[in-house]
């Protein structure tokens, strides 16, 4: 699936569209249906894309192993500046609501902080043992969370830049679709085989499952409270399920 991001006032949206291996990235304007701008990797095409919070800056990745995060300016595509450091590719991109941090995920298996100010590293999280794949931020704006290509969902204390070792939960083919519960107080997951389940905190080790889907589902999709799931089927029909 290509990246796609949207900005908070949904003005706008880049997304990403070729062959993963040479793709290029397109700003619509979406009041309009026109496209602003087109920009190509310098590397082997974007895999991860995401909106500075004043939407005036794009973070972008690669698929290349020695991977930089680029930042483009989002009014015209223009090149501003970039990040090194990650020893395999980025797959995720994530601002800090204050747009003062930059966290980035990779196959590296490590997640690293970027000071925006300075461009430079505040530190590196490792602990999974695959691909991290996704990065979400709780309100409190400290806990980061992180899922990983194996299925293991991990929280850190980024003010300490150590690992919480007590909440860490490892979910079975949790490769399709996860979010928070609008409280923050539950993880709800949706796995490969159309179960969407609830987590609890304080270490997310009491499952609740919520719903079965069934595996003839097409492109599962979560909202961003986790109230709703929606799904596609191979005869073309859509359907929304309230998961309570």
């Amino acid at each position: 699936m290509n990246p796609l991001a949207v900005a908070r006032d949904l003005s706008v949206a880049a997304y990403i569209y070729g062959p993963p291996s040479a793709s290029k990235m397109g700003l619509i304007d979406l009041a309009t249906g026109t496209n602003r701008w087109t920009a190509e990797s310098t590397d082997l095409g974007f895999s991860a894309i995401s909106f500075s919070p004043d939407e005036r800056i794009l973070a972008t990745a690669s698929y290349n192993a020695e991977s930089k995060v680029r930042f483009l300016e989002a009014a015209s595509g223009k090149d501003i500046g970039q990040l090194e450091g990650h020893r395999g590719s980025v797959k995720a991109l994530l601002f800090w609501p204050d747009g003062s941090t930059l966290a980035s995920g990779s196959s590296d298996q490590t997640i690293r902080l970027w000071d925006m100010a300075t461009h430079q590293p505040v530190g590196t999280l490792g602990g999974h043992r695959d691909e991290v794949w996704r990065l979400a931020l709780l309100p409190d704006n400290t806990t980061l969370v992180s899922g990983c290509r194996d299925g293991s969902v991990r929280l850190w204390d980024t003010a300490k830049l150590r690992s919480k070792r007590t909440p860490y939960v490892r979910v079975t083919n949790l490769s399709q679709e996860w979010c928070f519960s609008a409280n923050s107080k539950a993880l709800i997951t949706l796995d490969g085989k159309g179960r969407v389940a609830q987590w609890q905190r304080p270490d997310f080790q009491d499952c609740q499952p919520l719903l079965e889907l069934g595996t003839n589902t097409v492109g599962a999709r979560l909202s961003r409270d986790g109230r709703l799931v929606a799904t596609g089927s191979t005869n073309g029909r859509v359907e929304v399920w309230d998961v309570q």
